[in-house]
């Protein structure tokens, strides 16, 4: 049975304290979030290269490092090339 992490502790302004627990729900949140863009980022990652769309699978696997590494600006960055990129797609 796995132990139990340390609690770490964090001492806090007492006049943001009412706001702490909705701010660290908002956190989980974008836990959340990153969770599920890097598991977006490895089926698009997947799927591109077999239809032929090789950019596609190589910015998605920048996407999927970039939420994996929990880094949200960079994940913005990705997802912004993504779209980008799927705007200007031409098929030939």
């Amino acid at each position: 049975m796995a132990e139990a992490a340390e609690p770490i502790l964090v001492q806090v302004d007492p006049d943001l304290k009412e706001l702490i627990p909705e701010f660290l729900r908002h956190r989980h949140d974008d836990v959340a979030a990153l969770r599920n863009a890097i598991a977006l980022g490895h089926r698009l990652r997947g799927t591109g290269g077999g239809y032929g769309f090789d950019a596609l699978t190589d910015l998605d696997h920048h996407l999927e490092d970039a939420a994996r590494a929990e880094d949200a600006p960079a994940v913005r960055k990705w997802t912004d090339d993504l779209a980008s990129y799927l705007d200007r797609v031409v098929v030939v």
